[in-house]
């Protein structure tokens, strides 16, 4: 398999925010995503959007695989938080962020969930998310890499299921965080690795860039 491009799905992790610095205003091609476009030397289009949650990242997943899917692609989905939601206002999308400590509605959130069989309905929420979209993209033939899914144990029924996000991971290794609590390029370029390793594990036909230690 030759990859002609990567997309990447997710939040500010995956657009890559405060790499290039601290009032960014548009996706970092130097994101753990975008690095690994760069290592195929392929076009990398970017569909992160900053505070997006699950349901979202999903809709859009499907969303692609409806009108834009290519052949050649590689699709590389970070997943966000639980406590993230969409909604609609007015015809147009609109994200609930409840997961930063400092505003109202995570006070409010964590207020009504504290149970942990509640949380775990989250949990199982969550799972059902990645494995409907692993499903889709599975039927669709497409090449993909969920970022979530890289470190510790991989398997439960034969579908991958988080074990360690990017950010816990980036907090274990104990790589540099910006002012907002984003992941800097060290760790960036550092995670990309992992992601190019799962990759070429994945999908052992797949082309080897030039490129590749």
């Amino acid at each position: 398999m030759q990859p002609t491009r990567v997309i990447s799905f997710g939040c500010s992790f995956t657009w890559g925010d405060e790499i290039d610095g601290e009032n960014q205003c548009v996706h970092s091609e130097n994101s753990y995503a975008g690095l690994i476009a760069q290592h195929f030397s392929v076009p990398y289009l970017c569909l992160a959007i900053p505070g997006i949650g699950n349901d979202a990242i999903e809709r859009m997943v499907t969303e692609y695989l409806m009108q834009d899917k290519q052949t050649g692609d590689i699709v590389v989905i970070g997943w966000s938080a639980l406590t993230r939601r969409e909604y609609i206002w007015r015809n147009s999308y609109r994200y609930l962020i409840a997961n930063m400590k400092h505003n109202q509605m995570y006070q409010e959130f964590h207020d009504q969930i504290m149970s942990e069989a509640e949380w775990d309905l989250l949990d199982r929420e969550y799972y059902q998310t990645v494995f409907r979209t692993q499903s889709i993209l599975a039927y669709f033939g497409v090449t993909n890499i969920m970022v979530n899914c890289l470190v510790g144990p991989k398997n439960l029924n034969g579908l991958d299921i988080s074990c360690m996000d990017f950010y816990s991971w980036v907090l274990k290794t104990e790589h540099p965080l910006g002012k907002g609590r984003h992941p800097l390029g060290e760790a960036h370029r550092a995670y990309s690795k992992l992601v190019l390793t799962a990759l070429y594990e994945k999908y052992p036909l797949m082309t080897r860039s030039s490129n590749h230690q």
